[in-house]
């Protein structure tokens, strides 16, 4: 066996160093984008997520979770939403590619059935994202696009 030293240029140590640092960087990149994701299940074809909620405050200070939910070409993301009884902003962001959407919040009873219309969310192609506080008491709700009856977003809201 020869003891044949390699010669380590400059040029190649920067690059094995600048090669080993890309490696870490996008290491934790995968792992952050990761954790960040929403934990889900899908129960009978309909995604159920845990909402993404991020603190956010009220004018007197008192902190209130955000409940992020999208609108897609495909209708609503996540589809399913469980969340406690208690104040809460509700996110809503256009995503659908719509100009224009007409969103309801409906209470509806335990077969599915709509009886009363909470709230009527209007969005514009202007205005991306709709942010609004929120109190529902314990039960089901529907977030609907009144032009796609097949876009929907089931909100149960159980006792805190």
């Amino acid at each position: 066996m020869s003891n044949k030293k390699f010669p380590l240029s400059w040029t190649t140590l920067t690059a094995a160093i600048a090669g080993l640092v890309i490696c870490i960087s996008a290491t934790f990149i995968l792992v952050a984008a990761r954790g960040s994701t929403a934990q889900s299940a899908n129960l009978g074809g309909r995604r159920v997520a845990a909402p993404q909620t991020k603190p956010a405050k009220r004018d007197h200070g008192e902190s209130v979770e955000m409940v992020q939910i999208t609108v897609r070409p495909t209708g609503f993301e996540p589809a399913e939403i469980e969340y406690p009884s208690k104040p809460f902003l509700l996110a809503v962001d256009n995503q659908s590619g719509l100009e224009n959407l007409d969103l309801e919040l409906m209470e509806q009873d335990s077969n599915g059935n709509s009886h009363s219309r909470i709230r009527d969310l209007k969005m514009s192609l202007k205005a991306m994202s709709k942010r609004e506080m929120t109190s529902l008491k314990p039960g089901l709700y529907a977030l609907r696009e009144a032009n796609h009856p097949e876009w929907s977003c089931l909100i149960k809201i159980s006792e805190q």
